[in-house]
């Protein structure tokens, strides 16, 4: 809660800390959090949907795209050169990744 509601209470001028808040912060605070749990309840379907998509794009990019990229560079920088074959296989894990990832947020859309 603190991640996204501080910086939007205190763009409001609702941003009080320390032990002696104001009343009109606390209620700021508590409006602020029961609008938050009624537009999660009415929007959950298109939350799930967000969801849905971010999670397969991390999960994607995270456990193929970065470490081809991660290899790669790193042979790179050591200035080893890849092999043809590896060159192939690299590019081919990241086309297939790349691929998947943009059909799976196609088909969840």
């Amino acid at each position: 809660f603190p991640l996204y509601a501080a910086p939007v209470l205190q763009a409001l001028g609702f941003g009080a800390t320390g032990a002696d808040i104001p009343p009109r912060v606390a209620v700021a605070r508590v409006a602020f959090a029961v609008f938050s749990v009624v537009f999660a309840v009415f929007a959950r379907d298109a939350l799930c949907g967000v969801a849905e998509i971010m999670g397969a794009l991390l999960t994607m990019s995270t456990s193929v795209l970065f470490p081809v990229v991660a290899y790669a560079g790193a042979r790179h920088t050591a200035g080893e050169p890849l092999l043809w074959r590896e060159a192939l296989g690299l590019g081919g894990i990241f086309s297939i990744g790349l691929a998947l990832a943009a059909f799976d947020i196609y088909r969840k859309i």
